[in-house]
């Protein structure tokens, strides 16, 4: 594969990953989004548009940075997640996955769709003309779309039918607003301040709610909801009322400006520096220390930040900058937003702070303090000028380009090995003190610089050099103009003499080990094999790729070294590697039949039961052949053994290349239901519980769609309407929960909704007026039996047909796919309560413990699952009952039906005195199979059915014995319709030769 293919898989790779979190994501915000979330989705954007501008994909590289702009604004607190914002973004997203199809499959730029393009810049528009100017400041914006329009010229008229009304409020908040902002001073705990603030908040959400401002309103109520009357107001909880005061005084002046007058705003900001001063001026203070032993680091240690010191500098700047906020100087907070983004970046270890960095961090954090100079105590009320923001933040800025410009972190001393930069970032935490005891043992540490590709006979030798005469302890890719080359740090035992010479035999002309350098404590080692000129290029040239790419995509545990290195494998190779499993098995088995073969113990028996009758020395000379067959066969037995353990052991670490979480299907949804409940003016949240449960990939697809229509369902049928809810005594918003969870080797997967249930007497009476059963059957029934009905074709309850459901066509479906994959389902449900379907399926469907059964000639296999016993029978324990043979089995008359001809088979209809019966079981509903013999219980790896072979409703798989023999596995729900039709359908056995391969 060339390097360009390579760069373009890479790049559907990173955007496929990165559109998948989006989506979810937003389709989640209608229940409030973290600031994790909001920074994802910010990430997100961004990576996607830095691949695609890499890859010069201009038409996915504009609305992603359209997209970024928004969440720009979202994330710095000048704006909120609307509904109708996140609607913009899941339209970009759209976008985005139909440009990235397109470019995938032509790999070249695809123009986008310039109606998206401007709606995106419409709104960055609208939101940033509602971010305040330095003199207004403001953290936080309005909560909705409306009031950012105020700033442009609203007028009081169309913010409020009532402008009288409106006068009124605006005077009340003039009067009261400034008592909120004792929410954060010192004097918050004494009774009546405490009763003086509740009081204020209390009044004006009130009011608020009665104008029908709801941002304002619910900026009020969670303000009110973080002062209890009866606990006291520790930092955390002054902490998070920062952003809240913050959005306040953004949506005051924004009303001030409509209504014209001052609505209290002044004194609210002045009541806020009065307040806060104190509090901002501490946490300058604790930002400037944090600093200060990040520079020790830096120049006593020659080290860089560690992980934790970066966090918590990233933490203060943050609360730091929206205290700011609240205070009105906006430009002090956007440059500790500088700040955060650089340690933020610092944490995930994606650039390293430099001197010149921090001495530019010392100059914001003097510049922002809002104490005044040589002034104890006192605090100014202004913002800094905007020509100093402006100086600062470019100073800022060349310094952090300076930085980048040398290139990464230098690297470190491990041991007596300085180990540079991008090598040192590619060790695990286990890995830098395995590298220390090994140099301490005597080894040596060494850097290779290869290209694998050049000749691929030295590429092999050389690995092999590295497993048997070195350890391999990391590696990195170079990208070298069109090529990618590899730089592996190595230990070995061997002097650096004898290491040089062994490789400058393997590779005499270079061709794949391009650079051999000795590490040692000084950072530029020596130099072995290669030149100086190699060396300089792995530091100009493949920088950038690691720097810019690979860390974008790595979390911090990733890079930071929690855990191994992450290979990405194409999913048909573990597909292939399966395969070769199962075939392994295959050969295991015969080899199992083999060990136990009882013909083999019988033919020993019978010759040692002839030594008697034989001539002494005859007879002495086999019985000592006879002791060497036992003995072998003792061999083969233990080797049987040990193979089949290793082999359950190669199972389930490949299992683990091939299971998924469950998260890749449970994403699918949140936009789903996000989009029905619109259609249907339902509110719905969506819980997902379990996504980390993990299921083989083989059934994902399969279990998508039963998934999605239940969730459907329940939307549709399940859940009311909000005005339905609340006349229920409902809250007017409905819970819908996907839950997962993994108990022993099957995952239990629940779809519960709160709505209205089902009616077990509609489900029953559905039943009878369809013929299903009669009226006196029906009677007879269990819940749990009656509501197995909705399971049938054609069923349904629905009383108007919509376009999601009503057709009684989907459930039987669901029932289908879900054994398909070797589970079953279950209901529960509560009328006006709610219902829960329960879908227990294993975690793969590749093997399956089965009963082997011989019927009519033929080896079958009944899913062990569904065999809920075994009984020998005789024919005076056979009664007839309606006609049909049956046996009292637990009390209950269970039907008997011969195997071979309830699957067309040619068998002998004479009743037999005594035979095998195998009990077969599916959800509630239970038969009895007479078999010719039973023969073992056998682990099989199941195979992909022949489509004619599929068409049967009572096959389910196919395996292949260890003799070569296909078998067919019976799907037990199948097997069950089957006899209740008594129909006779012709053999699917007869299409399978003992010779085809399945």
């Amino acid at each position: 594969m060339d390097v360009a293919e390579t760069l373009w898989q890479e790049f559907a790779n990173e955007t496929e990953e990165h559109i998948e979190l989006l989506e979810p994501l937003l389709a989640g915000a209608g229940s409030g989004l973290s600031s994790e979330d909001i920074a994802q989705l910010f990430r997100s954007f961004h990576s996607v548009k830095g691949v695609a501008r890499a890859m010069d994909v201009g038409g996915m590289e504009q609305i992603s940075h359209g997209a970024e702009n928004i969440l720009g604004l979202v994330r710095e607190g000048h704006a909120q997640l609307e509904e109708a914002v996140v609607d913009i973004l899941l339209q970009a997203v759209d976008a985005l996955k139909r440009l990235r199809a397109d470019v995938v499959v032509s790999r070249q730029n695809v123009e986008a769709p310039a109606e998206i393009v401007a709606m995106l810049d419409r709104v960055y528009g609208l939101l940033k003309s509602a971010v305040p100017e330095a003199s207004s400041g403001g953290g936080g914006g309005g909560s909705e779309l409306a009031p950012s329009v105020a700033s442009t010229g609203i007028s009081a008229s169309e913010l409020h039918e009532d402008v009288e009304l409106l006068s009124v409020f605006a005077d009340v908040m003039g009067q009261r607003l400034p008592d909120v902002a004792l929410a954060v001073s010192p004097q918050v705990d004494e009774p009546a301040v405490r009763e003086q603030i509740l009081d204020a908040v209390q009044s004006l959400a009130h009011g608020a709610d009665v104008m029908e401002f709801e941002a304002l309103a619910e900026t009020f109520k969670g303000i009110e909801t973080l002062l209890p009357a009866d606990r006291s107001v520790t930092d955390e909880v002054r902490r998070e009322l920062l952003p809240l005061l913050g959005q306040l005084r953004t949506q005051a002046e924004l009303l001030g400006e409509a209504v014209g007058a001052d609505v209290g705003v002044a004194a609210f900001a002045s009541a806020l520096t009065v307040a806060l001063g104190p509090s901002v001026a501490t946490l300058i203070q604790d930002l400037s220390n944090a600093v200060s032993h990040v520079e020790l680091t830096l120049i006593e240690e020659g080290g860089i930040p560690s992980e934790a010191d970066a966090a918590e500098i990233v933490s203060l700047s943050k609360i730091a900058g929206i205290a700011l906020g609240c205070l009105g100087h906006q430009l002090a907070a956007d440059l500790l937003a500088l700040v955060e983004d650089l340690f933020a970046r610092a944490a995930q270890g994606a650039v390293t702070p430099t001197t010149e960095t921090l001495a530019a961090t010392r100059a914001i954090l003097e510049a922002v303090d809002p104490r005044l100079p040589f002034q104890p105590g006192l605090y100014r009320d202004s913002d800094i000028s905007e020509s100093e923001s402006e100086e600062l933040a470019a100073t800022f800025r060349g310094a952090l380009a300076a930085g980048a410009a040398r290139g990464p972190a230098e690297g470190r001393l491990v041991g007596s090995a300085y180990i540079r930069g991008q090598l040192f970032e590619a060790l695990t935490g286990d890995q830098v003190p395995q590298v220390e005891e090994m140099l301490e043992a005597g080894f040596t540490a060494y850097t290779m610089l290869l290209h694998l590709e050049a000749d691929t006979d030295i590429a092999g030798t050389i690995v092999g050099w590295l497993t048997g005469e070195a350890k391999a302890i990391t590696n990195r890719t170079v990208l070298r103009g069109h090529e990618s080359w590899f730089e592996f740090l190595v230990l070995s035992f061997h002097a650096p003499e004898q290491v040089t010479e062994m490789l400058a035999q393997i590779d005499p002309r270079q061709r794949c080990l391009r650079l051999l350098r000795q590490l040692t404590e000084e950072p530029a080692g020596i130099v072995l094999l290669g030149t100086e000129e190699e060396d300089e290029e792995i530091v100009t040239a493949a920088a950038p790729v690691v720097e810019e790419q690979a860390v974008e995509r790595a979390g911090p545990a990733q890079q930071r070294g929690q855990g191994g290195m992450v290979l990405r494998v194409r999913s048909d190779s573990i597909d292939r590697f399966m395969v070769q499993i199962g075939e392994l098995r295959v050969i295991a088995t015969g080899l199992t039949l083999l060990a136990d073969d009882g013909e083999v113990a019988s033919a020993i028996t019978r010759i040692r039961q002839t030594l008697g009758e034989l001539p002494a020395h005859v007879a002495s000379e086999l019985s000592t052949a006879l002791a060497t067959i036992d003995s072998h066969q003792r061999k083969v037995r233990d080797l049987d053994q040990r193979l089949d353990g290793a082999l359950v052991q190669l199972h389930s670490v490949a299992l683990d290349l091939r299971v998924v979480p469950l998260d890749t299907v449970f994403n699918r949804f949140p936009r789903v239901v996000r989009d029905l409940a619109q259609s249907q003016d339902k509110d719905v949240a969506l819980n997902l519980e379990g996504r980390e449960v993990r299921i083989d990939k083989s059934m994902v697809d399969l279990l998508i769609d039963p998934l999605m229509h239940m969730v459907r369902n329940a939307i549709d049928h399940g859940i009311e309407t909000p005005a339905d809810r609340k006349r229920a005594g409902k809250p007017p918003r409905a819970s819908l929960t996907l839950r997962a969870v993994q108990r022993s080797s099957e995952a239990v997967i629940e779809i519960i909704d709160d709505g209205r249930g089902i009616d077990i007497e509609v489900v029953r009476q559905k039943a009878v007026s369809r013929g299903l059963i009669s009226e006196a059957e029906s009677r007879r029934l269990t819940e749990e039996e009656i509501i197995r009905y909705i399971f049938r074709a054609g069923f349904s309850t629905a009383e108007v047909v919509t376009d999601l459901s009503g057709r009684g066509v989907g459930m039987d479906v669901v029932l289908t796919s879900v054994t398909r994959m070797g589970g079953s389902i279950d209901v529960r449900s509560t009328l006006g309560k709610g219902t829960t379907f329960i879908l227990q399926l294993p975690l793969t469907a590749s093997l399956q413990n089965t009963l082997l059964v011989e019927a009519a000639g033929q080896t079958l296999g009944i899913p062990e699952r569904n065999v809920s016993a075994v009984e020998d029978v005789t024919s005076d324990m056979i009664q007839l009952v309606g006609g049909q043979r049956a046996i009292l089995h637990r009390g209950i008359f269970l039907p008997v039906y011969q195997l071979g001809s309830l699957l067309g088979l040619e068998s002998d209809p004479t009743p037999r005195a005594r035979f095998p019966l195998a009990v077969v079981s599916s959800g509630h509903t239970a038969i009895g199979i007479e078999v010719d013999r039973l023969l073992r219980r056998q682990e099989v790896f199941l195979k992909d059915l022949h489509p004619e072979i599929a068409k049967f409703p009572a096959i389910g798989g196919a395996s292949i014995l260890g003799d070569g023999r296909v078998v067919l596995i019976l799907d037990a729900d199948g097997l069950i319709q089957t006899a209740k039709r008594s129909g006779r359908p012709a053999s699917a056995l007869a299409i399978v030769g003992e010779e085809e391969t399945v």
